[in-house]
């Protein structure tokens, strides 16, 4: 598994935000066509809902795809937040970010979730 040093996550973070973004706004649609109900149950209007539902399920998961390339995990794509893996003093530890903010903000641990400030882990 690829680590990150705080300082390489967040040079990261300014690569892919507009992936980020791209999967956050396309987890949404998906959600939205996913709950839509055809009520004049045309087949037409069926097959074409599906088929764009299916396009952006490709796409999606291309993105996906690319930010796990990157050694990015993604914690919940509809938040947009991800996490970076990381070393500290042989420790496993995740890197936090959530779209809006500008950096990694966060971190935790395997065995206790709780978020912490990056300040300590510095």
């Amino acid at each position: 598994m690829k680590t990150f040093t705080i300082e390489e996550a967040n040079e990261t973070v300014k690569l892919i935000i507009p992936a980020l973004r791209r999967v956050q706004r396309m987890a949404e649609t998906i959600t939205l066509l996913g709950s839509v109900q055809n009520s004049d149950n045309e087949l037409i209007g069926t097959y074409k809902m599906q088929k764009e539902l299916h396009k952006i399920h490709y796409e999606f998961f291309n993105h996906l795809d690319f930010l796990d390339e990157q050694g990015i995990i993604i914690k919940d794509p509809h938040k947009g937040e991800i996490e970076f893996p990381c070393s500290v003093n042989g420790k496993q530890v995740f890197l936090h970010f959530k779209l809006g903010q500008d950096r990694v903000t966060h971190w935790y641990t395997d065995d206790d979730t709780t978020p912490r400030p990056i300040s300590l882990l510095q």
